[in-house]
């Protein structure tokens, strides 16, 4: 349980060693935004086991090279949940806590970007949050910096990728694509056929009682692996991984 001291002594530690910043990535479907979030520090063994207890503490992953032990942070709820939370108690870099926070919601509201990307008015959008942000940043060295606002907005304005017909046209092609394709890329189904698949695992599950799958899960939560308790209570473990990672059953409480 995180308290108001973790979040004091986290915001001290970026602060000093941390950094806020965001990076360009060139995909299929355009350039997309990545926001970074994280604190370098020179190597040593007190710097190796901060990092492990950071990690350990609010999330995030350990890099370790040579020089330097670092402690990142990619995921974009935590690191909303971060910067939510250390914003009142930084001093330095505060503003660039604001503008990272600005440039999530507005990935956050775009609803076709795992489909189409980044609409040409979000990236723009973005692209002006990015260069306060960059023009903030005393790590980064401005002169190798490939992406601004001026190179954004004549990639967008010049990239099919950005056009209306390209958008119709991926929209059509997808629409024609199979259930599965959709489901496995992560983007949501159409209500008739997302209540089907409900229906189905109701349907796959109804014939065990609610007693097997409480049981099933206080297994899976005292640490036993999905095989064995599979083996323990007779049961297949296809059905046992949509109980522990599907659709849960609203009537069964554990």
């Amino acid at each position: 349980m995180l308290d108001i001291a973790d979040w004091a002594y986290l915001a001290g530690l970026i602060d000093g060693d941390g950094c806020l910043t965001m990076t360009w990535n060139r995909r299929k479907r355009g350039i997309q935004p990545s926001p970074r979030l994280y604190i370098s520090m020179k190597k040593g063994e007190k710097e190796l086991e901060l990092a492990k207890w950071l990690s350990k503490k609010f999330g995030g992953k350990v890099y370790v090279n040579k020089k330097d032990v670092r402690w990142d942070v990619y995921n974009l709820d935590l690191m909303k949940k971060i910067l939510t939370n250390i914003k009142p108690f930084l001093r330095l870099r505060r503003r660039q806590c604001e503008l990272l926070l600005q440039i999530i919601e507005l990935m956050e509201k775009e609803k076709d970007k795992y489909l189409i990307g980044y609409s040409k008015e979000t990236i723009l959008k973005i692209a002006k949050l990015f260069e306060e942000l960059r023009g903030l940043s005393s790590k980064s060295n401005k002169n190798r910096i490939k992406w601004t606002y001026d190179t954004i907005k004549q990639f967008v304005e010049s990239n099919p990728l950005y056009t209306e017909e390209y958008k119709k046209e991926k929209v059509e092609k997808f629409m024609k694509a199979s259930e599965k394709t959709r489901f496995r890329k992560g983007v949501p189904l159409p209500p008739e056929i997302e209540e089907k698949r409900r229906k189905n695992h109701r349907m796959a599950t109804i014939k065990y009682p609610d007693e097997i799958v409480r049981k099933a899960k206080e297994l899976y939560k005292k640490g036993y692996k999905p095989s064995e308790i599979a083996k323990m209570l007779n049961i297949s473990r296809s059905t046992l991984k949509t109980w522990l990672y599907g659709h849960r059953r609203k009537n069964v409480v554990v």
